[in-house]
């Protein structure tokens, strides 16, 4: 996020902070009561952000895992059926096959 694009929450914070300066004035508090509200928002905001980051990285890293685990599956699978071959998947999601003895492409004949 480039820093133009905090404009809007900047003026948000800075309305809220006259807001509660204004709020303790009326009820008769401290100059700095509505400023300590103001900062304690903060921080909870910053705390529910933090948590919700960490949510997400660990979903996240749970369904990379998931993904590795059904990719693996499938390798094996492939080198079930072709036994003589190293396979690896390619980023098109198609399997290169190695023959092993050989070192080379694997093509198997097509039906």
């Amino acid at each position: 996020m480039s820093l133009f694009e905090y404009w809007p929450i900047a003026a948000a914070v800075f309305f809220l902070g006259q807001f509660a300066h204004r709020l303790g004035i009326l009820l008769h508090a401290p100059s700095w009561v509505g400023y300590s509200v103001l900062g304690g928002t903060l921080a909870v905001a910053c705390v529910i952000a933090s948590w919700r980051g960490r949510i997400d990285d660990r979903r996240k890293a749970r369904e990379d895992e998931e993904d590795r685990i059904a990719i693996e599956d499938e390798r094996e699978r492939v080198q079930a059926h072709y036994p003589h071959c190293h396979a690896t998947r390619l980023k098109s999601g198609e399997w290169f096959l190695t023959d092993r003895a050989t070192g080379r492409e694997y093509q198997p004949e097509r039906q």
